[in-house]
This record gives C-alpha cells, sequence and structure tokens, in this order.
C-alpha cells in the first residue's frame, strides 16, 4: 500500500487549515459561489457540467465577489459526497471547493475546483493533498481516486506533487454532459484511515 507523504498539514476543528487557506463546511451562498468557480469556460472544459447548473454571466462574476460567512447559515446537503469550502481568509473571498465521494467498494473519489483568480498558482496540490486528508483522517476511507483527463497537464501536475499515484493507462470515461474522453484515475492511499467528528452542519 502507498504510505502518505503529504506535506499539507490540515488540522482536525470546526476548520482545516493549509498554508494559503481555510477549509470548512459550506453555507448555501458560498455553496452558490462554487458553482459559479467552476461554471467558466476553461474549467467546464474538463468538468463538462450539463448546461443548466452552469452559472453564466453577469451572475458568475457577481457570486465569485461574495464575502465568505456572509447570508444564511444554512447549509444544504449534496447526496453522495462530502465537500468543503475553500477559502482565502486573507483575500476574504472563496477560492474553490474540494469533495470526497465515498463508492460502494470502500474507496472515494475526490474532486477539486479552483475560482479563475486561483489558477496557475500552484495550488492544486495543496487542495488534492487537503481532500486526501480529509478521506483518509476524519472519514475513514483509506483509498481514494482522482479523475483527469489525459491532455490536462494542470491537474497531473498537481496530483503527482500531491503525492498520488500515476496509473498504468487511460480509460474512456463519459463527462455528465455526455463527452466521452481519455481519462488517467490517480490513486492516493494510506495503511489506516481514521474517522472523526469534523465539521458539523450548521441548523
Amino acid at each position: 500500500t502507498y504510505r502518505s507523504s503529504l506535506k499539507t498539514r490540515v488540522t482536525v476543528q470546526d476548520h482545516w487549515y493549509t498554508p494559503h487557506f481555510v477549509f470548512r463546511t459550506p453555507i448555501v451562498r458560498e455553496q452558490i459561489a462554487v458553482a459559479a468557480a467552476a461554471s467558466d469556460p476553461e474549467a467546464q472544459r474538463w468538468l463538462g457540467w450539463p448546461q443548466g447548473i452552469v452559472v453564466n454571466e453577469p451572475e458568475r462574476s457577481r457570486e465569485l465577489r461574495i464575502t465568505p460567512g456572509t447570508g444564511s447559515a444554512r447549509t444544504l446537503a449534496t447526496p453522495g459526497h462530502e465537500g468543503l469550502v475553500v477559502i482565502d481568509a486573507a483575500a476574504r473571498r472563496v477560492a474553490g471547493l474540494v469533495t470526497v465521494s465515498p463508492k460502494d467498494t470502500g474507496t472515494a473519489d475526490i474532486g477539486v475546483v479552483l475560482a479563475p483568480d486561483y489558477r496557475r498558482r500552484g495550488y492544486g496540490s495543496e487542495l488534492f493533498g487537503a481532500a486526501a486528508i480529509f478521506a483518509h483522517r476524519h472519514l475513514g476511507i483509506a483509498v481514494v481516486d482522482a479523475g483527469t483527463e489525459t491532455t490536462h497537464t494542470a491537474s497531473i501536475r498537481a496530483l503527482s506533487a500531491a503525492g498520488f499515484v500515476a496509473p498504468e493507462g487511460p480509460t474512456p470515461d463519459t463527462l455528465p454532459n455526455g463527452r466521452t474522453i481519455d481519462a488517467l484515475w490517480f490513486r492516493h492511499s494510506v495503511d489506516e484511515s481514521t474517522m472523526c467528528e469534523g465539521p458539523q452542519p450548521i441548523d
């Protein structure tokens, strides 16, 4: 089994911290901001969401300017996965999202979204590393996988930098909008995983 060599430090509190970001359960307005962060054409080239859930302009730009922690304190459950909003506390901005989607096999798929202003700055590996720690140390999941298109070189570099093991070869995969791609599924695993309460939804 691959042993974790992640250098990202994540504390077990109501919030998780890495060198540049704070991670916590998103409230309603932040979830909308995260959707906006992934709705630009560059992100959708890789994500392939159905058009009905893509946030278009001018709402997209408006949502990316919100201040985290404002608006209703309610959280919305997202069936099938756990998500943490990524916050740039210094700039008071929503920077992205990490998700962990458990599978019946006992493993999980993880996903990462970065808002446009936070791309190409080396943050991808920090988010992938945080998602792996979240799964291993707080959700009790020892093995996580992350898929990326074979031509998505930035994602491949970030996964490798975060300690994910490269696959032997690509496999076909279908995006939510129906587009078929050649995907590489990277894996990160630990010998022992732990479960903790982690951040709790706000009623």
